[in-house]
């Protein structure tokens, strides 16, 4: 009698346990817990989870629920910043238009950027530049009026002096046109990856139900 009261103990136990228990919540369903907690029936973002007071709630896609409505600007963002034009969850294609953003503000928001995207070695490329500029421009002038005054005399170190003038331009301007190119096609991807997207298609369609008589029951109704 004993050990059968023991075990209906020890199986309770193990009940109060398992229904205490913690449960890791997706984020999802994590978002649904806030939704309810945060106001209860009331209807939010689910990017920033705020309500509509600020901006319409707007339902673009095939998603339900508090899944379904999110604000067009929180949208547009991700949108912008994914790179992408497809729902995450119920993978719908939005209807959308991207722009490219303003040549100056463009600049300014890729030399702010740090990854992989953003400038590369461009502050070392900019000191070369402002030191190799002035050393090449005096370089090439003193070659010039030494080629020169040895022409005039007849040596042939007039003839190396041009060719090594002509030498330090020629790689000069390689390098210059190698890294602004460099530069440059990294400031053009990372334009055409962060456009300004504008949502054309706020709302889903709504789907109509048409229904169809049968000619049969209606003799027999009459």
């Amino acid at each position: 009698m004993e050990f059968h009261q023991s075990s209906a103990a020890t199986a309770a136990f193990d009940d109060a346990a398992t229904i205490n228990t913690p449960k890791i919540a997706s984020p999802f369903y994590r978002h649904n817990m806030t939704t309810d907690k945060q106001s209860a029936g009331s209807n939010c973002c689910r990017i920033c989870h705020e309500d509509e007071s600020s901006e319409e709630l707007i339902d673009p896609c095939k998603c339900s629920g508090t899944l379904g409505l999110i604000h067009a600007s929180c949208l547009e963002k991700w949108l912008s910043m994914s790179n992408t034009d497809r729902c995450e969850i119920c993978n719908l294609s939005f209807e959308i238009q991207r722009n490219y953003k303003p040549l100056l503000q463009s600049f300014r928001q890729w030399w702010r950027t740090r990854n992989r995207y953003g400038p590369q070695g461009i502050t070392g490329d900019i000191v070369c530049l402002i030191l190799l500029t002035p050393l090449c421009i005096a370089a090439t002038y003193f070659c010039a009026i030494g080629a020169s005054a040895y022409t005039k005399l007849g040596f042939w170190e007039g003839t190396g002096l041009t060719a090594l003038c002509s030498v330090l331009v020629a790689t000069y301007c390689l390098w210059l046109i190698v890294t602004m190119r460099f530069h440059y096609r990294s400031w053009q991807q990372w334009r055409t990856r962060n456009q300004d997207v504008k949502l054309i298609v706020k709302h889903k369609p709504e789907t109509c139900t048409i229904e169809f008589s049968n000619p049969l029951e209606d003799e027999f109704k009459i």
